[in-house]
């Protein structure tokens, strides 16, 4: 559970990063954070599986788990984004009546 929790804090930090070097292109943010999110979640899951005695073929767990975790997760990720920009529009209105 450390892992994950670890993880997750380390994909929030990344987000902050990009979302302040990469503020102009928040749709190319999206994606690099999705995407690298994505494998270094499944990288530590795989670490974790390994220092805890379970052997697991790389090939296998990156063509069968992780490669189709990254698409489903782009994929998803356009909704999303499009939901939550248009709930952040809603919830903080601009003062320019876009």
């Amino acid at each position: 559970m450390a892992f994950t929790v670890i993880g997750y804090f380390s994909v929030v930090y990344m987000a902050q990063l990009f979302q302040r070097r990469v503020w102009q292109a928040p749709l190319l943010a999206m994606f690099a954070v999705t995407f690298a999110g994505t494998v270094w979640m499944h990288l530590l899951s795989f670490l974790c599986a390994a220092l805890f005695g379970e052997s697991l073929p790389i090939g296998e767990v990156l063509s069968l788990i992780t490669l189709p975790s990254l698409l489903l997760n782009m994929l998803f990720a356009i909704p999303i984004y499009a939901w939550m920009r248009d709930l952040a529009h809603w919830v903080y209105p601009s003062e320019t009546g876009e």
